[in-house]
């Protein structure tokens, strides 16, 4: 008996200390703002003013994860989830938290400027369905947890599924995103293709490693893209209830951070040798399409930079004689970078943001958008202007303006605009900063990367629209559609011109790797 009490008083210190030191890195939310509830079998639903509808639509995404959740993964927890609603930041993200009372909080910025979100059939269902798992299973108690958590209350240390490792945390929540829905990570191609690049070049993480914070690629990410494959590993290979049952396990047991042993009684295999297994198959699936596309022919592309991490959205002067791209290094402040042939690649200005920097026709300046505090709530992002010497102007205050492309008689630029839990295309005008809508906004359509034709007559974007058809397509400067070159569920993105304005380039997934496409207009 003193044996087993000591036992569970130092697993209740020690979920008391992580809980404690767990990081808080997300944007505080609108004090000043004016906020509204509304109230659902499951939910207190809390927006700021002007986001009704997306909280209307955001309550019946809820109802129906919750509905799913609690058949698919443990019983729901007790009492109403507090959902939070939030247009104070120009980026797509949320979190939950099972304390001090279980909430959820998410930013309402679409994720068309996320590649690793980008195959979604709806956006909104994905997050809330990914957050409210993390409810469901961080706010899990069996056993004696259960019986400490009825005298205690919400007490930290009557949480033992917060003792699990990140990996199984994210990788959980991004796992049941893609089972429940039409969508999501495991369902897409980015996770797998940063594991298959791991495999390939013998860089494939350990589970210890994975378990932790790792400094190198894909660094956070690792626990979202590991995570949520190996228990989609563990899912196909042993069946989706076993799943549901090691969380249960782990939350009844008295010492819950015992996860190999947990893992022995769900799956019948711990996760250290699991993962072994897993990451055997790996090789013997990836190595041979290794071999089968060098044989098919394809070119191998020349490295261009070799300082790590991020390099983004390449672009051409308009003499072709120099290459801006968007770096971001990990030992360096994030910048626009120029590349000249047979030269070393040098900063140009520094950037909050790795958006795209565009040329203006004079090949003398770029014009790009980064993230700035509006004000001690509001992160917004905004248009600036930078000549080659790194001087640079400012070109909208507070108009949450991105992804700029100048027109090539350099009086404007088309761009996106956020809108309130989604996005418009907009032509801002260079000399006045005026802004005008090309598209009206909806919950079901959303743009990203539009780009002019050389000619100045047409523009190329990418468009999502529900039911996850992301696509290119190709419009009139009044922003009227003029033809659709794709239609399909593939992830169809960063569209591109000739210089002869006959081919649109543009990026592609449809074959479940990521390849470079050309679409004939003529």
């Amino acid at each position: 008996m003193t044996r087993h009490l000591g036992r569970f008083l130092r697993s209740a210190l020690l979920l008391s200390a992580a809980l404690l030191a767990a990081p808080r890195a997300h944007a505080q939310l609108p004090a000043d703002a004016r906020w509204r509830t509304l109230e659902t079998p499951h939910f207190r639903v809390h927006f700021t003013e002007g986001l009704e509808p997306l909280a209307r639509r955001a309550a019946d995404r809820a109802e129906r994860a919750h509905a799913q959740l609690s058949a698919a993964l443990v019983r729901p927890p007790k009492g109403k989830v507090e959902l939070v609603l939030t247009d104070n930041v120009d980026y797509s993200n949320g979190y939950a938290t099972p304390l001090p009372t279980n909430r959820v909080v998410i930013y309402a910025h679409p994720p068309s400027d996320e590649p690793s979100l980008s195959f979604n059939d709806d956006w909104l269902q994905l997050v809330i369905t990914h957050e409210l798992t993390h409810i469901f299973h961080l706010d899990y108690a069996g056993g004696v947890w259960d019986d400490l958590r009825s005298v205690l209350g919400r007490s930290p240390v009557t949480f033992p599924e917060t003792t699990s490792p990140p990996w199984l945390t994210e990788g959980l929540a991004t796992y049941v995103e893609s089972r429940l829905t039409r969508g999501g990570r495991v369902r897409g191609t980015i996770h797998e293709m940063e594991l298959r690049t791991a495999v390939l070049e013998d860089a494939f993480f350990s589970i210890d490693r994975a378990s932790g914070d790792p400094v190198l690629w894909p660094e956070g990410s690792a626990r979202y893209v590991y995570g949520s494959l190996f228990v989609n590993h563990l899912a196909e290979r042993y069946g989706p209830e076993k799943v549901s049952e090691f969380v249960r396990i782990v939350g009844g047991s008295l010492v819950p951070y015992l996860f190999d042993e947990a893992a022995r009684r769900a799956f019948g295999i711990s996760f250290t040798r699991a993962w072994g297994e897993w990451e055997d198959s790996l090789r013997a699936r990836y190595r041979p399409l290794a071999d089968s596309l060098r044989a098919a022919g394809f070119p191998e592309p020349e490295e261009l930079t070799r300082r790590g991490r991020y390099a983004l959205f390449p672009r051409f002067a308009p003499d072709g004689a120099a290459l801006a791209y968007s770096a971001s290094t990990g030992r360096e402040e994030t910048a626009t970078r120029l590349l000249t042939p047979g030269g070393a690649a040098r900063d140009l200005f520094p950037r909050t943001s790795t958006g795209p920097a565009a040329w203006l026709r004079d090949g003398r300046s770029l014009v790009y958008a980064q993230l700035d505090y509006r004000d001690p709530y509001r992160i917004f992002s905004d248009l600036y202007r930078a000549d080659l010497g790194g001087r640079r102007a400012r070109l909208t205050r507070g108009a949450r303006i991105a992804e700029p492309d100048p027109s090539p008689d350099g009086r404007s630029v088309v761009a996106v605009q956020d809108v309130g839990g989604t996005n418009v295309l907009v032509r801002v005008d260079l000399a006045t900063g005026a802004v005008r809508r090309l598209t009206q906004p909806s919950y079901d359509e959303q743009w990203s990367l539009p780009r002019w034709a050389p000619t100045g007559d047409r523009i190329a974007v990418a468009r999502w629209r529900a039911g996850g058809y992301f696509d290119v397509v190709v419009l009139d400067p009044e922003g009227r559609v003029l033809r659709e070159l794709t239609h399909d569920r593939a992830v169809d993105n960063e569209p591109a011109w000739s210089p002869d304005g006959r081919y649109v380039v543009f990026s592609s997934d449809r074959t479940g790797i990521t390849d470079l496409y050309a679409y004939d207009l003529q």
